[in-house]
């Protein structure tokens, strides 16, 4: 059995369109890797360039989160990963919530998502990447 195997595999789902965000997903990433998780991240995976179909993008990412142990959602921008969210919440996986600040306001994510952010667990979600790392050590 090869290592990549044994690791968990974790779906980061964050915004993609503005640079700061894409930064903060590379931070990500490399936390999951080297807490020792199979991390997928759509930027990554399938970049704003590519030449995919909508539809095949949508399903590439429904495999992604199908094949995921748990999902890393940021919850700081309107429209992050709603459709990934309902998909893993939905199979009864665990999700681990990351919000850059702790003021974002439900104005800033919609009604919709600050829901998501209330229904998950305060033992799953954390403002510092201290907190998260802390967390995500939980699931090794």
């Amino acid at each position: 059995m090869s290592k990549k195997k044994d690791m968990k595999k974790v779906f980061i789902s964050s915004k993609i369109s503005d640079h700061k965000l894409q930064e903060l997903n590379l931070e990500l990433y490399i936390l999951c890797k080297n807490l020792g998780f199979d991390p997928y991240l759509p930027q990554l995976e399938v970049p704003l360039d590519t030449r995919m179909s909508p539809m095949e993008i949508l399903e590439t990412n429904e495999r992604a989160v199908d094949s995921s142990d748990l999902m890393l959602m940021v919850f700081d921008k309107a429209g992050s990963g709603s459709v990934e969210y309902q998909r893993i919440y939905i199979a009864q996986k665990t999700i681990v919530a990351y919000r850059s600040q702790e003021s974002i306001v439900s104005e800033n994510l919609g009604m919709m998502l600050e829901g998501a952010w209330q229904r998950i667990p305060a033992e799953y979600k954390s403002s510092t990447l201290q907190g998260l790392e802390i967390i995500l050590k939980k699931f090794k």
